[in-house]
């Protein structure tokens, strides 16, 4: 029998829980409808604290135009799982959004100091957004 963790991961209800919320809650958010994609995905943090769900928390926000927000929640990601360069790099980009482009520059350098492949991320997605503002 495989074990994850101290559960299995198909027995232990509260990580069923959290699963099922977290899911639902982004399948919600990919659907357009933030605001109750929102309630379930702090529902999911409620029943089990995971950094994915404050990872989706924090993209929810910032999609609702709560930067300020998923700063907070992507630093509760970070402190679950401070080794995903995903989420140093979407704190910078939500710290850019903010006009903190200083603390963006700290964050991304903190991804990039992780994994490398982040520099070439971040210049595509600035290019990108270049090309973006000039159509």
């Amino acid at each position: 029998m495989l074990r994850c963790g101290r559960e299995n991961d198909v027995t232990d209800p509260e990580k069923l829980a959290e699963k099922y919320l977290h899911s639902m809650g982004e399948r919600l958010i990919d659907e357009g409808d933030l605001e109750e994609g929102i309630v379930l995905l702090q529902k999911a943090i409620d029943v089990g604290d995971t950094p994915y769900a404050w990872r989706g928390l924090a993209r929810a926000l910032e999609m609702a135009g709560d930067s300020a927000g998923a700063v907070g929640a992507v630093s509760r990601a970070i402190k679950a799982a401070p080794g995903i360069p995903e989420y140093y790099y979407e704190r910078s980009q939500f710290l850019a959004a903010l006009g903190r482009e200083d603390l963006a520059g700290e964050e991304l350098v903190k991804a990039i100091a992780i994994d490398p492949n982040y520099a070439r991320i971040d210049a595509i997605t600035r290019a990108a957004g270049k090309i973006g503002r000039a159509h």
